[in-house]
């Protein structure tokens, strides 16, 4: 017997039942599972023209425009079989998801709280509303809902993958370490999870067990572009550039399009000193993406490292105009300014330093007015905020403060208190470390404000004194440095960032240690006994090493050391600052670009802080061979 065609039958009973809503939606349906969904459409719209109350009618008509991303229309058929009472929690979950298409968060939330309150024990609804909160940031909300998914269907890795991305949003690390090594457990072939574990554990500062996860997530998925860009980031923060170099190529010749790729390979080359390069990194990320703002900053730091402080000021102007409620971006122009000796609009801008995260400064939490240079004010409180170098920068304003007539506190580094005390007696001085209760003072200010009161012009530095700490000399100091000329050296700098860029090797100055009749002390204040003793052997010179000083510590005998000398020849530290308080004169070696301090800015070498310092530049191409050799020039013309 011939075998009739099912669908060939039902289209003829549709066909002489054209009135007919059921043939009509059973004809419809089967068009729909063989994808004819268009066709189906037609059908079903025949049917609600002859029967307006057919409720589920709506909903599959929704399903159809929502599988054709017509989001609004499938919405609007949603919304007629709500109205018509149709209480099956699919319609309200595809009511949800069709509304997160068009970005409607908390209309999505509500739909999906509707469909599980009509089935409770659907884990995939419960994990969804999660996803809906966590986008709306109500994380507490959205933990509670995949902990009910997880616990309806414990065995589904993605769900402890969520699980682990909320508490991680949340900060609670340790618990997120844990709900992500369970989706591995469950899944250990998805790389997903093995790149989330690795963000994870480098936010714990676990940075080689982050990178054996990242280099698991790329065996698994090789071609991935963002894996690569996570594994260069982990090798970047562990300090290894040059790898990190490969792996930032790598994911640009995946994905050449992506403009952060660019920038994160612009700040790599930054940081192995390959500025030139750099440059055109960020410069391609800036074509790629011209209105992030954050690429503009990068490139007015480069500029300001090559030295092309002009063309830095115009990129940083740019990132404000693109974002001018960012404060880093104000403070690094407050930086350019100051270099460029533009004191009154660049001490304005200073005052944002408080407001950037990225720099770590004390600010004092105080209801007590801010002081303007006002006189007869009664009680004065001036705190510091940043390291000893700078303290002893701004504190050479302190006798311009002391006219003021006011009764004057000032907290600093307890290392400088006792030898301050010797300078300013009729000021208090107390440690940074102590807590100072405002019930002791009527205004208070920074100590690195002062600088927008009394140093507003060029002018202003003309009033100042030539030196402002007195040493307390050290009788037995003088036997062990001989009848020679005395000159106090110093190389190394402790700062954590710019270090590496201010400091130079001890071999460097082998063209000074030349010069005959000379005593040379060293005034580092790190711990160089086995390198000086090491150097003397090998290069047969004669550096002293006081060792009955701390040189670290005891800053009150390292002035009187630096007193004794003739010249100081140091590298921007603070070496070169308590030289310049003392009025010694010093010459200081000044990195080009990168970890050139804005208060080193110099006309003619001359330092506008400390009249007794002379600057003697790296060249462009981040070779000292020059300066040294200037400095050798220096000493045998004027010195010797």
């Amino acid at each position: 017997m011939k075998k009739i065609n099912k669908n060939k039958r039902l289209g003829e009973a549709v066909y002489k039942n054209l009135q007919n809503t059921f043939y009509l939606n059973n004809y419809a349906m089967r068009l729909v599972q063989e994808n004819k969904i268009n066709e189906a459409l037609s059908y079903y719209k025949k049917s609600i023209s002859i029967d307006t109350n057919q409720p589920p009618i709506y909903f599959y008509i929704g399903l159809i425009y929502k599988e054709l991303k017509e989001y609004i229309k499938a919405i609007e058929f949603f919304n007629i079989a709500v109205d018509l009472k149709y209480n099956d929690p699919e319609l309200y979950f595809n009511l949800a998801n069709t509304q997160i298409k068009l970005n409607n968060l908390t209309e999505s939330c509500l739909n999906y709280k509707k469909a599980i309150l009509l089935n409770p024990q659907s884990d995939e609804y419960h994990n969804n509303l999660s996803l809906i909160l966590k986008d709306l940031g109500r994380l507490d909300e959205s933990l509670v809902a995949i902990n009910q998914a997880i616990l309806l269907n414990p065995q589904f890795d993605e769900y402890h993958n969520n699980l682990s991305l909320i508490l991680k949003d949340l900060g609670r690390l340790d618990e997120s370490l844990v709900a992500i090594n369970q989706a591995i457990f469950l899944n250990p072939q998805f790389d997903e999870y093995h790149n989330n574990l690795s963000l994870i554990l480098k936010d714990l500062g676990r940075l080689d067990e982050s990178l054996v996860a990242i280099n698991q997530a790329i065996l698994l998925n090789p071609q991935f572009d963002e894996y690569h860009n996570n594994l260069s980031l982990i090798l970047k923060d562990l300090g290894r550039l040059d790898e990190s170099l490969v792996a930032i190529n790598q994911a640009i010749l995946l994905n050449p399009q992506f403009d952060e790729y660019h920038n994160n390979l612009s700040l790599i080359l930054k940081d192995l000193g390959r500025l030139d390069e750099s440059l055109v990194a960020i410069n391609q990320a800036i074509f790629l993406n011209p209105q992030f703002d954050e690429y503009h900053n990068n490139l007015s730091l480069i500029l300001k490292d090559l030295g092309r402080l002009d063309e830095s000021l115009v990129a940083i102007n740019q990132a404000i105009l693109l974002n001018p409620q960012n404060d880093e971006f104000q403070w690094n122009k407050a930086t350019f300014l100051l270099a460029l000796k533009n004191f009154k609009e660049g001490w304005h801008l200073y005052e944002k330093r408080h407001s950037v995260k990225k720099i770590s400064l004390y600010n004092l939490k105080s209801t007590k007015p801010k002081w303007n240079g006002e006189t007869n004010i009664g009680r004065l409180f001036i705190w510091s905020e940043q390291g000893i170098g700078d303290q002893i920068l701004f504190l050479s304003l302190l006798f311009e403060v002391l006219k003021s007539n006011n009764q004057i506190i000032v907290s600093t580094d307890k290392r400088l208190i006792k030898l301050l005390e010797r300078s300013f007696k009729k000021i208090k001085f107390i440690s940074s470390e102590s807590h100072f209760s405002e019930i002791n003072f009527d205004y208070q200010i920074s100590l690195s404000s002062l600088g927008s009161i009394y140093r507003k012009s060029h002018e202003s530095f003309k009033s100042q004194p030539y030196s402002f700490l007195k040493a307390n000399k050290i009788k037995s100091l003088k036997k062990q440095l001989g009848d020679n000329k005395v000159f106090g050296i110093s190389w190394l700098s402790l700062n954590k960032e710019l270090g590496h860029f201010k400091s130079i090797k001890l071999e460097d100055l082998l063209p000074i240690f030349n010069i005959n009749n000379v005593t040379f002390v060293s005034l580092q204040y790190t711990n160089e006994d086995l390198k000086i003793k090491n150097f003397n052997n090998f290069y047969g010179t004669n550096i002293l090493n006081i060792k009955n000083i701390d040189k670290f510590n005891d800053i009150d005998s390292l002035i009187s050391l630096i007193s004794d000398c003739r010249l100081i020849i140091t590298t921007s530290n603070v070496t070169a600052h308590l030289a310049g308080a003392l009025g010694i004169k010093a010459y200081v070696l000044v990195p080009f670009g990168r970890g050139k301090i804005w208060y080193w800015s110099d006309q003619d070498q001359k330092s506008l802080w400390y009249p007794s310092i002379k600057i003697f530049n790296q060249s462009p191409n981040g070779s000292w061979k020059d300066a040294i050799l200037n400095i050798e020039k220096e000493i045998k013309e004027t010195i010797i």
